[in-house]
């Protein structure tokens, strides 16, 4: 009797002692956790979804190099530089890609691992941490950790050499953007259009076709002027278009906004909606050639129940960067000199008309 008592005590010791460690384990694990939560650059998210492939570029040692995003408009790393003078702490940004700017030529060699500016080959490319922030800057070579650099070309990533799974990201950029802070070193992910680059040789620098809309699939965009980084807002607007209270298009600071910059397009009848409501869709309301009326949004048509009116129907242009009106008009979008977004009769000469789309 006696041992089957000590025998029961025993499973009921061991029972309890498996239940705090298990517990233990439990509260270890989310602890743990828990740090993956601070403000700090986080290591390597990779996943083994990517966004659409790069075709694999080796860098050797170059005298004349270009790195242009994958993903964004024609932009390409720039020394945000006052003329041709480069200073220490030389803040990097983006500008539009031209070969013929010595702003956006580097050096690389693949020995040292270090990218220098071709304008005064004295400085090179550093990242300066701040508030756990590591900003990328031109600074004075000294062959420090902080200014090696190597480029994946699986990813497009380029890498920290000492920083093991950051890399150059451009801080969420889509323009020329002066009040944005520059690139930062961030952990790697092949998911952010941010941190995919492409090597180019000046001399082979590609000639710029802008994106168009793909045959299938409805696809988020928004409508840039890049003579002014302005982009195509809608007013904030939730309802059709009523004369009491008028909602208009204008060209306002890009913000990436989806309630108010980010539309839909849908291939199957060329209408344009707005990204939070597949019920508004873009409408050039009885604009003509005489009336200059302005962009609005009506109620979508279901071409399945009612008759499409060319109102609702746009094409993009990408060899003149116009968006055209479905109707017989010939009318195209146009900023005026208040930024507002009317119509007027398509002009390839006319820099008013000129936007890009670009996918989000």
């Amino acid at each position: 009797m006696f041992i089957k008592k000590l025998a029961g005590f025993l499973v009921f010791v061991i029972i309890i002692a498996t239940i705090g460690y298990l517990g233990y384990k439990v509260y270890e694990k989310l602890t743990s956790s828990k740090a993956d939560l601070s403000t700090k650059p986080p290591a390597s998210t990779a996943s083994a979804k990517t966004l659409d492939p790069i075709s694999p570029v080796s860098i050797t040692n170059y005298n004349s190099l270009m790195f242009k995003n994958f993903h964004k408009n024609n932009l390409c790393i720039t020394a945000d530089t006052n003329g041709n003078t480069l200073r220490d702490n030389t803040l990097l940004t983006y500008s539009r890609c031209n070969p013929s700017s010595n702003k956006q030529i580097f050096s690389y060699d693949v020995s040292t691992n270090i990218i220098k500016s071709i304008i005064d080959p004295s400085y090179c490319v550093s990242f300066v941490e701040n508030n756990d922030i590591k900003k990328l800057y031109l600074k004075n070579c000294d062959n420090s950790n902080s200014q090696k650099f190597k480029y994946d070309a699986s990813y497009g990533f380029i890498k920290s050499v000492s920083l093991a799974g950051n890399c150059i990201d451009d801080n969420d950029m889509f323009i020329p953007d002066p009040s944005n802070s520059g690139f930062k070193i961030w952990g790697c992910d092949r998911l952010k259009k941010s941190q995919i680059f492409y090597p180019y040789a000046q001399a082979n620098f590609p000639v710029y076709d802008p994106p168009n809309f793909k045959s299938n699939g409805k696809q988020s965009f928004m409508i840039i002027d890049y003579s002014s980084n302005l982009c195509l807002s809608d007013d904030s607007a939730n309802t059709e278009f009523n004369s009491t209270n008028p909602k208009y298009f204008s060209m306002t600071k890009c913000v990436a906004d989806p309630s108010s910059q980010v539309f839909t397009f849908w291939p199957g009848t060329n209408q344009i909606s707005k990204k939070k409501s597949d019920n508004l869709c873009f409408d050039a309301n009885g604009a003509t050639t005489s009336n200059n009326n302005k962009l609005v949004y009506k109620n979508c048509i279901d071409p399945s129940k009612d008759s499409l009116t060319s109102d609702q129907t746009f094409l993009y242009v990408p060899a003149n960067k116009q968006i055209k009106n479905g109707n017989s008009e010939n009318l195209c979008l146009t900023r005026d000199t208040t930024n507002n977004v009317t119509f007027a009769e398509c002009n390839t000469a006319d820099t008013k008309q000129n936007f890009e789309v670009y996918f989000i």
